[in-house]
């Protein structure tokens, strides 16, 4: 928009509504292009309680060790989605 538009949009806010609709809809351009929505933000992960909130490699802690998933499975209600709900045990023989 030029200056002189801008100097017409400046006392807008004094004015009634109904004059105030008016000047804006005589000096403002629309576009004829798509308009771009904001996408919806992703959640943060929920981290299982054995680890910190702020821990970056509990994942990787809990999908290597079999006991780390163990204590996940025991100590929380709700499992990540990638987990599954049953217990592992060991599948060597220990004589």
């Amino acid at each position: 928009m030029s200056a002189q538009r801008w100097r017409k949009l400046n006392g807008v806010l004094d004015l009634p509504d109904e004059m105030a609709y008016g000047l804006l809809a005589t000096v403002i351009e629309p576009k004829r292009q798509r308009l771009n929505w904001p996408k919806k933000k992703s959640q943060a992960p929920i981290v299982p309680l054995p680890f910190a909130h702020d821990d970056l490699y509990w994942r990787a802690i809990a999908e290597n060790d079999m006991d780390v998933r163990n204590e996940i499975r025991l100590l929380n209600d709700e499992l990540p989605k990638w987990m599954k709900k049953t217990m592992e045990r060991d599948v060597w023989d220990k004589k």
